[in-house]
């Protein structure tokens, strides 16, 4: 293995750990009371949220690469479609569990920032997904499907009602 090789898979790993990160946060940023509610339930139940996800995330992953298979590119769009869309709610909601874990690291600075909560904590999580097989095929994808039962779960049972968990944090101006 040359040095060139070496570096293409370390940018690589480093490029996806940054970009799981940056959707944690971003998803803390957009939907502040959405992350809050996968968090509480990822904390209250993790086993339930994971086998719920896994009741959503099987039947939607295997229709998506069904029709990614067949010859008609509009329904291989519609498959694609509904794969991403799967990985992006896997995304959202397991930034509940970086906030779950960052509220295990906690520091003073977190109430005034609570989006710290999730870097540090989404930075610990996403170092468990480079040790080799158990991070790639068993905490990853545990993470995500755990991750789609947690944001399903709250937007259709949300404890404070659906509405409120989808609505968008907007900062006041002068509080």
């Amino acid at each position: 293995m040359i040095v060139a090789d070496i570096l293409m898979w370390f940018l690589l790993i480093l490029g996806t750990y940054v970009v799981f990160i940056s959707y944690w946060l971003a998803s803390q940023a957009l939907f502040p009371e959405l992350a809050e509610g996968c968090r509480q339930r990822i904390k209250a139940a993790p086993v339930k949220q994971a086998l719920i996800g896994l009741a959503c995330t099987v039947p939607a992953a295997g229709a998506g690469i069904g029709l990614l298979n067949v010859p008609n590119p509009i329904l291989k769009f519609v498959g694609a479609t509904m794969v991403l869309l799967l990985i992006l709610a896997g995304l959202v909601g397991s930034s509940g569990l970086a906030a779950q874990i960052g509220y295990g690291l906690a520091n003073p600075a977190d109430e005034a920032q609570p989006w710290r909560r999730v870097l540090r904590g989404g930075m610990v999580l996403g170092l468990t997904f480079v040790f080799p097989l158990i991070g790639w095929f068993l905490i990853l994808p545990l993470s995500l499907v755990m991750g789609v039962g947690a944001l399903f779960g709250s937007l259709l049972g949300g404890r404070r009602g659906s509405a409120a968990i989808l609505e968008p944090f907007v900062p006041v101006a002068g509080s």
